[in-house]
């Protein structure tokens, strides 16, 4: 008895020995316990009712595990060998509060969530900066690129990044921009030359045309204008008179015996009274009037606006020069004239044109180189 009571004692002071004044500061506790778990130590500094938990760790391990007084400690347990046979099952068990064994490990994560939150900033500011220094100059060429499609032909790409491959980029653009806009200035070229070609192509098809439209219009004989010229401007000036009530005059006229010209002088000779004919009334209608080729040696004049004197006048002048007029080495020929006024009851203007030639052939009845007015 007298050994194992120094023995205890001896134990009692080297476990106190062991307990430092930081381990009490952290709340440790060492207890030895038996193989039914009763503390045998400590036997004075804790009451004896102190229970510990059934469910301790195995040997060597921790365990967090829930006191008799509801709070979490952090328990480990060592079992203690002895040299002798007999084993008597005790157990050293040391706890500690979960909050204050916990604290550096809490410690820790904090410090690994702020180092954690710090980096992610850090890498968000790095990936930012990474970001805008190679967003701002694309930015830079899309903007380049949106003026040049809005007309301003002088932007360039040119761009002082320190990016090599924005520095590249720049210069491809740039390259493909010069390219681009020597492709435009070709084409250009090529467009007003074709518009060029297009406006003389048109004014040479607008020329034919109306150089057509006179060879459609002209006898092809005397150049006057023909029947068809002649029908147009009638019907033109039959409207206008019928619209504003405007007299317009109509003059027939036919070569007297033609037919004795051709077979005295011969056709050739025919066709060169015609012609003659033709160029002298021409010259003296003027701009008062048109004559056409009526058909075979009769003509036709049109007198726009003139009264049935003035037309009668017109004719006397014709036939009088016709008279005098040599047509043929000794060849003089006579013309008979038949004159017809626009009437306000007229349907067509073809009724004026029967009743000039009513009135012509009234002419050669008469005895021919007269003018009669139907």
């Amino acid at each position: 008895m007298v050994a194992t009571h120094a023995d205890w004692a001896w134990v009692r002071e080297v476990l106190l020995s062991s307990l430092t004044e930081a381990s009490k500061r952290k709340g440790i506790d060492i207890f030895i316990i038996d193989n039914d778990h009763n503390v045998l130590y400590p036997d004075s500094h804790f009451p004896n009712d102190i229970n510990v938990p059934k469910a301790l760790p195995k040997d060597g391990q921790f365990k967090s595990l829930i006191w008799q007084d509801k709070e979490e400690y952090l328990t480990s347990l060592v079992s203690v060998h002895s040299p002798e046979s007999s084993n008597l099952g005790w157990q050293i068990v040391v706890r500690q509060p979960l909050s204050i064994a916990m604290s550096t490990v809490n410690e820790v994560h904090k410090l690994l969530l702020f180092l954690g939150v710090f980096s992610t900033l850090l890498c968000m500011i790095l990936a930012y900066q990474f970001a805008s220094t190679l967003s701002r100059p694309l930015e830079r060429l899309a903007h380049t690129a949106k003026s040049i499609q809005q007309g301003n032909r002088q932007a360039t790409f040119q761009d002082n990044s320190k990016l090599s491959e924005v520095v590249s980029l720049s210069r491809s653009l740039e390259e493909m921009m010069s390219s681009l806009l020597e492709r435009e200035q070709s084409l250009m070229q090529m467009n007003l030359t074709l518009e060029t070609k297009v406006q003389n192509r048109t004014a040479e098809l607008e020329a034919s045309n109306r150089s057509l439209e006179a060879i459609v219009r002209q006898d092809p004989l005397t150049h006057s204008y023909n029947r068809l010229a002649l029908d147009e401007a009638l019907l033109n000036e039959y409207r206008m008179s019928q619209e504003g009530n405007q007299p317009f005059a109509v003059i027939m006229t036919d070569v007297d015996h033609f037919k004795k010209v051709n077979d005295v002088y011969g056709h050739t000779v025919g066709d060169t009274v015609l012609k003659k004919m033709a160029k002298l009334l021409t010259d003296l209608v003027g701009a008062k009037g048109m004559v056409a080729r009526f058909g075979g040696e009769e003509f036709t004049v049109l007198l726009p606006n003139t009264n049935v004197q003035e037309a009668k006048n017109m004719a006397e002048i014709l036939r009088e020069k016709l008279e005098k007029e040599e047509m043929s080495t000794g060849l003089y020929i006579t013309a008979s004239f038949g004159i017809a006024m626009f009437k306000i009851d007229d349907s067509h203007y073809e009724q004026v044109l029967n009743r000039a030639d009513a009135a012509l052939y009234k002419a050669k009845e008469q005895g021919r180189n007269r003018v009669v007015v139907g």
